[in-house]
């Protein structure tokens, strides 16, 4: 049973298309190419026009159905934005185009001749272009329905005669392999990046924002023009080396991480992160008397969430977040700020 799980996860996940926020990136990088993918194919059905013997007996009614349908798969690839609005796109233009390289090959002789390497050429070509290996197995059903459909068996009259069979399903299976292994390293490449992005902008250990993302968020706010007063507070907790070297470094993070959650969970909306050590800071939006009954309630949170099992406590700096002036002139006013509250006592915040 064990084993058959396994097998049933592992072909759920080749066939299953990536998340949301995936599936956007994919169709950022994808976008371009897809396009270019499609023109191709219009450039070829209309040279294989042009390329025509002058005997030959092309359906212009067809021909102008194919068009058509040209014409709207590439005008939807082209104004889209979304991913499942390039696969409508997408499906579209390849079925149209594989139905036109159909009418080309029943305007000349032997068309079975050239079904079977245009089919196998379309099928592979797109395999890179589809995020679902479903989506990619419909469309080439689609594909080789039309180029088959009338065209096989080559020679009835010859019983056991199998190779076009042979030649479908060796492209089909060559395209769905080429699908996957596309599709899986774009995955891990998203994987990769959003790992990458995650360590560059994340605290490891608490999950908050980083210094580097912090500030950066900090600078944007700094710079908007409708937003209302913003005063930067910047937490401390109280004698961190002595609870480290009393109850040791793994005891510390915990207390860091606890701390931090006490923050996230107080902060709301608002901006918070973790600076560096036992230093955290914030980006509190509204007046002088809000922050100061915010900060009120963040000190005395603390306290109480670690109160009487450990003397746990944070010192709060405040300062107002001055548009005009560089972001470190409101990080030394806050500094200063924690600076004086630790000096009367601790626990206890204090606004430049």
């Amino acid at each position: 049973m064990a084993a058959i799980q396994f097998l049933k996860n592992f072909f759920t996940g080749l066939l299953t298309a990536a998340d949301a926020d995936e599936q956007q990136k994919f169709f950022a990088e994808i976008r371009h190419l897809s396009i270019f993918m499609q023109w191709v194919g219009i450039a070829g059905y209309v040279g294989g026009y042009w390329l025509m013997p002058a005997d030959n007996h092309f359906n212009a009614t067809h021909g102008i159905w194919v068009m058509s349908g040209i014409a709207a798969g590439l005008g939807i690839s082209i104004f889209c934005r979304t991913l499942p609005m390039l696969n409508v796109g997408s499906v579209m233009l390849i079925l149209s185009v594989t139905s036109g390289f159909r009418g080309l090959a029943d305007s000349v002789s032997n068309p079975a001749f050239w079904v079977l390497p245009m089919g196998a050429i379309i099928g592979m070509t797109m395999a890179p272009l589809f995020s679902s290996s479903s989506l990619y197995l419909l469309v080439s059903t689609g594909i080789w329905v039309i180029f088959g459909y009338g065209n096989f068996p080559l020679n009835p009259q010859i019983p056991g005669e199998h190779w076009p069979e042979l030649i479908i399903g060796s492209a089909v299976v060559m395209g769905l392999s080429l699908n996957i292994c596309f599709r899986q390293l774009r995955q891990r490449n998203h994987r990769v990046r959003r790992d990458l992005e995650r360590l560059a902008f994340q605290d490891a250990l608490t999950g908050m924002h980083n210094r580097r993302s912090f500030t950066e968020r900090a600078q944007q706010m700094q710079q908007r023009k409708d937003t209302p007063s913003l005063y930067f507070l910047m937490i401390d907790i109280d004698n961190f080396k002595k609870i480290n070297d009393a109850f040791g470094h793994d005891f510390g993070d915990q207390v860091l991480k606890k701390t931090a959650d006490i923050i996230h969970q107080h902060a709301g909306h608002h901006l918070s992160g973790r600076l560096g050590g036992e230093e955290f800071g914030m980006v509190f939006e509204g007046d002088s008397d809000a922050v100061c009954a915010f900060a009120a309630a963040l000190v005395r949170a603390v306290h109480g969430n670690f109160y009487p099992q450990h003397a746990v406590s944070i010192s709060v700096g405040i300062a107002e977040l001055i548009s005009n002036a560089d972001l470190a002139y409101s990080y030394k006013r806050a500094d200063a700020s924690l600076y004086r509250a630790k000096s009367e006592g601790k626990n206890r915040y204090v606004l430049a």
